[in-house]
């Protein structure tokens, strides 16, 4: 699906050259000035110039990533921007802020939707296992999914070294590391 970008700029001329410019990268770009004004987008543009920016910013933080187009260098920038480019627009800039910004927020929405699938899963045991079982597996785990290098094993169950050593001893993984 094409990335629907919105741009908030009072100069009609950098409008009219950012949804040009946009449209030619093959972003699904629109205008307007309002917060709500269209269906919602997946990044916006707003230029801090504008009277309203402070409120178009709080009004669009927590609906879609922001990139500030800003005169100043020193202008305080607005609460949860992605990226502050200066003005004149270096379009360069531009084109790396919008792609970093758009797999930025691709990736925190799939980290969010793994998460609630994660949540949704149920554990299903076979048999009521013991806590002993359950110790011995998540240590088998881990084991495999580093390699068998105890101290990063121990980093993650919060103990030294040398528990692990006898964890692993204990469940009779031995050198294998996962074997038992």
């Amino acid at each position: 699906m094409t990335p629907r970008i919105r741009v908030m700029v009072g100069d009609g001329e950098l409008r009219r050259r950012l949804l040009e410019w946009l449209r030619g990268q093959g972003y699904g770009a629109v205008a307007d000035q309002a917060a709500g004004a269209v269906s919602p987008v997946d990044l916006a543009v707003l230029d801090a110039g504008l009277a309203e920016a402070a409120a178009l910013g709080a009004a669009l933080a927590g609906t879609c990533p922001l990139i500030v187009l800003s005169q100043s260098a020193t202008a305080a920038p607005l609460q949860g921007a992605a990226a502050v480019l200066r003005q004149p627009v270096d379009f360069d800039e531009l084109a790396l802020a919008v792609a970093r910004t758009l797999e930025l927020a691709a990736l925190r929405r799939e980290n969010q939707q793994l998460h609630q699938r994660l949540a949704a899963t149920p554990v299903i045991f076979q048999a009521e296992p013991s806590l002993e079982a359950i110790k011995r597996d998540y240590l088998r785990y881990l084991l495999a999914k580093y390699g068998g290098h105890r101290g990063k094993v121990a980093r993650i169950l919060g103990i030294s070294e040398r528990n692990t050593y006898r964890l692993i001893g204990k469940f009779g993984f031995g050198e294998g590391g996962g074997a038992g």
